[in-house]
């Protein structure tokens, strides 16, 4: 459902993993690759973004954070 909502953008791949630990502090942990910030940006400032919250609670109720990486 991301892909469809965020390709558009510049978002070129997505996982899920879900820890197998119960007492994990991560419930999940989501990995969205775009092809550069603004492309990033420019998804999550996008009309599609409450389409993708609306979505979560699907998956998990822990409250969303957001952490951005780049390749060293």
């Amino acid at each position: 459902m991301v892909l469809a909502c965020w390709q558009r953008h510049g978002l070129e791949s997505a996982s899920a993993f879900f820890p197998r630990d119960a007492n994990a502090a991560d419930v999940s942990v989501g990995i969205y690759r775009f092809r550069d910030e603004d492309a990033l940006h420019a998804a999550l400032a996008s009309a599609e973004m409450e389409t993708v919250m609306a979505d979560v609670p699907r998956f998990t109720d822990a409250t969303v954070s957001r952490s951005m990486g780049t390749p060293l």
